[in-house]
């Protein structure tokens, strides 16, 4: 314990009153700072569940932004089907009326082929038959060519003779 130094003018009393006083204001002190950490623990927490909750919010923000581009996509998606569809009968359409003269065109000439293939046919048995009516008549029988050649055999052999 320490020497206690006694001041004339201040009475005992006071200062027994005055240190039991700083003890309390001290003790009121420390059990302030005390409650203050779980209190700063709870503004912490405040301040980490407002932040939470900006960031759901921007995150629902940029859901819905998103869900709603997704819904013009799709949107899009189905027009340009509906298009494509719309096209492809047009198409078929245009073809079907485009091709039907063609090919009834394309038919008849055929058909036309044909009968100049056959008219072909008919003219070329009747050119071999005429030509051979010619040949008959221009060109001596083979019993007659045999004996012209037995006639220029002898007298090929008999003019060599007399050279």
């Amino acid at each position: 314990m320490k020497p206690q130094v006694v001041r004339p003018d201040v009475p005992q009393a006071s200062v027994h009153s005055i240190k039991r006083i700083s003890d309390g204001i001290g003790q009121l002190i420390a059990n302030a700072s005390a409650d203050l950490g779980p209190q700063n623990t709870i503004l912490e927490l405040e301040s980490e569940k407002a932040e939470l909750v900006r960031t759901l919010n921007a995150q629902k923000l940029e859901n819905n932004e998103l869900r709603l581009r997704l819904r013009n996509n799709q949107s899009t998606m189905e027009e340009l089907r509906n298009e494509i569809d719309k096209l492809r009968v047009e198409n078929s359409t245009k073809v079907t009326s485009e091709l039907g003269p063609i090919q009834e065109q394309l038919q008849m000439q055929t058909q036309a082929v044909g009968v100049m293939v056959g008219k072909k046919a008919e003219l070329m048995g009747t050119v071999g038959n005429f030509c051979l009516q010619r040949i008959g008549r221009s060109f001596p029988a083979p019993d007659e060519i045999g004996g012209k050649k037995e006639n220029s055999s002898s007298w090929y052999a008999s003019g060599t003779k007399q050279e």
